[in-house]
C-alpha cells in the first residue's frame, strides 16, 4: 500500500509528506519500504525532519534503476540503524530475483562493503553477460504472444540486462542489453556516462541515449534534469566539457546535452528511455 501511495502522489507532495508516512511510531510504524531511485532522491533532498524516531524502520530497498554509491551512503546517513540496499527483479519473475538476505550475517556485511542466477555462457566472476534467471515464480509466457525468445534452450529467462558477479556471488547490473550504444565499433554502456554526469553538482537526473549517425553509429546524448537552483546558471557546453574530461574518447557526448524539466517514467518509476529517444530523434523534444 505504501508503495502505491508513493507512486500516486507528486514529487513535491512526496517530499512534504514523506516524514508522516515513513516515520510514524507505535502500532502504525513502517518496518519495510521499497522506493524507486527517483523517490530515494526525493527523500535525500528533503532531509531528515527534526525530532523523529526511525528505529522501527528495519529495511529500505531501492530497485528499478541505478542509484549511485554516494546516494546509498546518504540514505544510510539519513536513516541510521536501517538496512539500506538495492534489489533486482522484473515483472516476468513476479517481483524480486536477486537481493540481500537480511537474516544472513554474511549478506548484511557484504551489503555494506559491496553495492539462483547466472550470466549467459556460464560466465565466471567479473565476466559480463546477459543475466539469465530460472525460478518457480517465472511467468509461463506473455499473454497471447510468442514467448519463445524470452527463454534460452534450457528454460532460463533472458532478462535483457547485462551483469556480472564477484567471488561472493554479489551480482552487479551494468546495463540493458539493448541500450548499449555503439560508436565506431566501440560499445558505450549508457550507465557508465550517466554515473559521470551524476557527479556534476547541477545534475538531478539524467539518461544517455544514442543519436543515430550514418557513419559512426550512435552519438551519445545526455538528457538532463537540473536541480532548480542551477537552472539558468549552467550551460549544455559546461556539462559536455565536464564529461569529456572524465571519459574515453569514444564515450564523449558527441550528440550534445539537452535540458528538460522532467524525465518521463512508467508507473513503476522506470525512465522511458525509448520514448525519450524517439521524441528527440523526431524533433518533439
Amino acid at each position: 500500500m505504501l508503495f502505491n501511495v508513493i507512486l500516486a502522489i507528486s514529487d513535491t507532495y512526496f517530499v512534504s509528506l514523506h516524514s508522516k508516512w515513513l516515520f510514524q511510531s507505535g502500532a502504525q510504524a513502517v518496518a519495510y519500504v521499497f522506493l524507486p531511485p527517483f523517490y530515494a532522491h526525493c527523500m535525500i533532498s528533503a532531509g531528515r525532519p527534526d525530532g523523529i524516531d526511525t528505529s522501527a524502520l528495519y529495511s529500505l530497498a531501492t530497485g528499478g534503476g541505478h542509484l549511485s554509491t554516494e546516494k546509498i551512503r546518504e540514505l544510510r546517513e539519513l536513516l541510521p540503524g536501517t538496512f539500506v540496499s538495492q534489489m533486482y527483479g522484473c515483472s516476468e519473475l513476479c517481483g524480486v530475483a536477486v537481493m540481500f538476505n537480511l537474516a544472513s550475517t554474511k549478506d548484511t556485511l557484504l551489503m555494506h562493503s559491496n553495492p539462483s542466477s547466472k550470466t549467459e555462457d556460464n560466465s565466471g566472476p567479473h565476466q559480463q553477460g546477459e543475466l539469465l534467471v530460472k525460478s518457480e515464480f517465472s511467468m509461463v509466457g506473455y499473454y497471447q504472444q510468442d514467448s519463445s525468445a524470452a527463454y534460452d534452450n534450457e528454460g532460463w529467462l533472458c532478462t535483457g540486462d547485462i551483469a556480472y558477479f564477484d567471488e561472493n556471488h554479489c551480482f552487479y547490473i551494468v546495463d540493458r542489453k539493448k541500450e548499449i550504444l555503439k560508436f565506431r565499433g566501440y560499445q558505450v554502456p549508457p550507465a557508465v556516462v550517466e554515473q559521470i554526469l551524476q557527479e556534476h553538482p547541477s545534475v538531478k537526473q539524467c539518461i544517455v541515449i544514442g543519436i543515430p549517425h550514418e557513419v559512426e553509429g550512435d552519438h551519445p546524448m545526455a538528457i538532463v534534469v537540473l536541480h532548480q537552483s542551477f537552472v539558468g546558471r549552467v550551460t549544455e557546453e559546461e556539462i559536455t566539457s565536464f564529461v569529456e574530461g572524465r571519459v574515453n574518447d569514444f564515450q564523449r557526448l558527441r550528440g550534445g546535452v539537452k535540458f528538460i524539466d522532467v524525465l518521463p517514467t512508467s508507473p513503476s518509476g522506470k525512465v522511458r528511455r525509448k520514448e525519450i529517444r524517439d521524441m528527440v530523434i523526431s524533433g518533439l523534444l
